[in-house]
């Protein structure tokens, strides 16, 4: 199976490659790299102090840690409860966005649950940008002017691994963008099921 798409972005080192691949700038070494671009946020919080990100009537907002709602399941699992959003910003044309279940960010790693991965492979503006299948090459080409990201949905239970990708036809929007990334997906995925939702993301930057 690809693997250019990691669990959780797992380092930096996928992203810094592609970075490189598109051409600009920002990188350093990869320890560097992971350092800058993942740096760990303060304010972790537990369970219970998080507020409730899936009730219709709350309004979403970064606060320390992102917030995110999703409707749909993935071959029966759900991301759900969010305890995480965050965009991580590698080149002007690789970037991430994150959302997952446990209340960690900028990198430090799922701890169990499911993981919403968006990659875009263009310029974060507030549009919108097409869902494409992910491609062969690893890392994936930067696609400058194209408004593409790319999907996919892994999971810590059992053996852990990807769960499903984006297909075509599915779109994300963003809304705002700077410290804190606003935006909403629909998301038909290969399994055939299809996640809808919105979020607001904290930006962990260069």
């Amino acid at each position: 199976m690809r693997s250019w798409i990691p669990r959780v972005v797992l380092a930096a080192g996928l992203l810094q490659a592609a970075a490189s691949c598109g051409g600009g700038g920002g990188g350093g070494g990869d320890d560097d790299g992971a350092a800058d671009a993942g740096r760990q946020l303060d304010g972790g919080v537990s369970d219970a102090a998080r507020p409730v990100a899936d009730a219709a009537s709350v309004a979403l907002t970064c606060g320390d840690l992102g917030m995110a709602r999703i409707d749909g399941t993935i071959e029966g699992a759900e991301i759900d409860p969010v305890m995480t959003a965050y965009l991580a910003l590698y080149d002007v044309d690789v970037a991430v966005i994150v959302i997952e279940e446990t209340a960690t960010a900028c990198f430090s790693g799922p701890d169990a649950g499911e993981t919403l991965v968006l990659l875009f492979c263009d310029e974060v503006l507030q549009t919108d940008y097409t869902v494409e299948p992910i491609p062969a090459e690893e890392p994936p080409p930067a696609c400058p002017g194209e408004r593409t990201v790319y999907a996919v949905v892994e999971s810590t239970a059992g053996d852990g691994g990807r769960l499903a990708e984006g297909t075509s036809g599915g779109t994300v929007t963003l809304t705002a963008t700077g410290d804190c990334v606003e935006g909403s997906f629909d998301l038909p995925l290969d399994t055939g099921d299809e996640l809808t939702g919105e979020f607001a993301a904290i930006s962990c930057g260069l």
